[in-house]
C-alpha cells in the first residue's frame, strides 16, 4: 500500500465516526486540539515530513514554514480529515526552519492544554559530529523519565531514536490513547521533539491489548511510513541516511510473533546491508542480543544468532536496543552493543554477567552519541546529570 493510500485510509479510519463519545464530545468543541502534536517525522536535504493529528478536521488551516522568522510557505490543510502528514520539499540543504500549525486562526493546544509552539528543524547535512540520543522503555510517564527528558533537551542534538515500548500502561487516563501518548511520550521529550525528527522502533508492548486503536496497534496509527520502507502499508521497520551513514530501524518483535512478516524484513534487511554507498550502518531495535539484566536475559539469543552475524560482516558499527531496564554496553567482533533502557523508575537488577559487558548500570542514564566520520564518541549522564562514561568507540568504517 502506497503512503498516500495509506494515509486516506487513516483518515477514514481515523476519523470522527471511529472515535469513542468522550473524544466526539472533545471534537465538537470549536476550540482546536492536537491529539498528537505537528513533529518531523522525517528529513532530506531537500524536504521535511510533518505529521499531526487535530481533534476534528479544520474549517480552515495551514502549515506555515518560516526561515529567520519570515514566512515564505504557506500549505492549506485539508478540511476533510484531522490526519495531516505534510511533505514540505523544495529546502534548502543545511537550514534551519520554523514552522507553525493554525487552525481556525487559532494555534491548537496539546490536548493535555500544554502549549505547542516553537517549533522548528533543520535539514542535513549536519556538522560534524552528528549528535543523538537515543532511549527505550520511557513510557511510564514517571517522573524519573520527564526529568530525563529536560536533561536531554539541554543537548544540541540532531535527532532522536526511541528504542521501542514507547507507552505502557494504556489502560491509564481512562484507555484515552491520545492522552497516553500525549503524557508519556510527547510531554516528557516536547523539547526535543519540536526542534529534530524523530525515529522509534517496535516494542513488545507497542502488541498489548489496550494499546491498540482501531484494529491496528496505536503504534501505526503515531508513526505511519515516510517512505517506502514499509510492509502493508505499516512501518514495521524503516531506514533513513545522513551524513552518509546508514540508519536502520528494525522490529526484533517479529522474531516472536508476527513471524510471517519475518522474511520481508530479512529480505529487506540484507538488501540495506549490502550497499556500498554509506560509510557504516547504525542499527537500532528493542530486544538487544544480550544483556546481563536479570530480567529478560536470554530473551534476544534469536536476535543475536540471526542478526550479529549479519552486523559483523556488513560495516554495522552500533546497535542499539531498549527492552532490558538497564544501562550497559558491550562489544564483539567489532561491533558496539548499547543497551539504553534505564531512563524511568523502574529498572531491572543485574544478572549473569555477559563475558562482552563493559559496563553494566541499574540506574537512570542516558546517552549522548555523536557519530563521527571515522569514529563515535559516547558520553553518558546519570539522573543528576553527572558524567558515568566519556570515551571514544573504535569503529572500521566503509570508507
Amino acid at each position: 500500500m502506497k503512503r498516500r493510500q495509506f494515509l486516506k485510509t487513516m483518515a477514514v479510519a481515523g476519523g470522527l465516526s471511529s472515535l469513542p463519545g468522550s473524544w466526539l464530545r472533545l471534537a465538537q468543541d470549536n476550540t482546536p486540539q492536537f491529539f498528537l502534536p505537528p513533529t518531523v517525522q522525517h528529513v532530506t536535504e531537500n524536504s521535511a515530513i510533518i505529521y499531526f493529528w487535530l481533534n476534528a478536521p479544520p474549517a480552515t488551516g495551514s502549515l506555515l514554514i518560516l526561515k529567520e522568522g519570515t514566512q515564505i510557505r504557506e500549505v492549506a490543510l485539508a478540511t476533510d480529515t484531522p490526519v495531516h502528514q505534510i511533505v514540505v520539499d523544495g529546502l534548502e540543504p543545511a537550514t534551519t526552519y520554523q514552522y507553525q500549525v493554525v487552525v481556525n486562526d487559532l494555534e491548537p493546544l496539546l490536548l493535555t492544554g500544554t502549549d505547542w509552539t516553537g517549533l522548528s528543524f533543520q535539514t542535513p547535512p549536519y556538522e560534524w559530529p552528528l549528535r543523538l540520543t537515543a532511549l527505550g522503555d520511557t513510557g511510564f510517564g514517571d517522573d524519573i523519565t520527564l526529568r530525563i527528558g529536560k536533561l536531554v533537551a539541554q543537548h544540541d542534538l540532531d535527532l532522536f531514536l526511541h528504542l521501542g515500548d514507547v507507552v505502557y500502561f494504556m489502560h491509564e487516563y481512562d484507555g484515552n490513547t491520545w492522552m497516553n501518548w500525549a503524557k508519556k511520550y510527547f510531554e516528557p521529550f516536547q523539547q526535543t521533539l519540536s526542534h529534530v525528527p524523530h525515529y522509534p522502533t517496535f516494542g513488545n508492548h507497542e502488541l498489548d491489548d489496550a494499546a491498540w486503536f482501531d484494529g491496528m496497534p496505536s503504534y501505526f496509527w503515531v508513526f505511519p511510513p515516510y517512505n517506502n520502507d514499509q510492509y502493508e502499508g505499516r512501518r514495521w521497520y524503516s531506514s533513513f541516511d545522513l551524513n552518509g551513514i546508514q540508519f536502520l530501524s528494525l522490529n526484533s518483535q517479529l522474531f516472536y510473533s508476527y513471524a510471517s512478516y519475518r522474511n520481508a524484513q530479512e529480505a529487506w534487511l540484507d538488501e540495506k546491508l549490502a550497499r556500498t554507498d554509506v560509510r557504516y550502518t547504525v542499527a537500532f531495535f528493542h530486544v538487544p542480543p544480550y544483556t546481563s539484566a536479570s530480567l529478560h536475559q536470554w530473551d534476544g539469543l534469536v536476535v543475536a544468532e540471526n542478526w550479529m552475524p549479519k552486523f559483523e560482516a556488513n560495516h554495522v558499527v552500533l546497535a542499539l536496543s531498549g527492552h532490558a531496564h538497564v544501562y550497559e554496553r558491550l562489544f564483539q567482533n567489532g561491533v558496539h552493543y548499547l543497551t539504553a533502557g534505564s531512563a524511568s523508575s523502574r529498572n531491572y537488577a543485574q544478572g549473569e554477567t555477559m563475558p562482552n559487558s563493559q559496563i553494566f548500570l541499574s540506574e537512570p542514564v542516558y546517552p549522548i552519541i555523536e557519530l563521527y566520520e571515522d569514529h563515535i564518541h559516547l558520553t553518558s549522564y546519570n539522573i543528576n546529570d553527572e558524567v558515568i562514561e566519556d570515551l571514544d568507540l573504535e569503529i572500521t568504517p566503509r570508507f
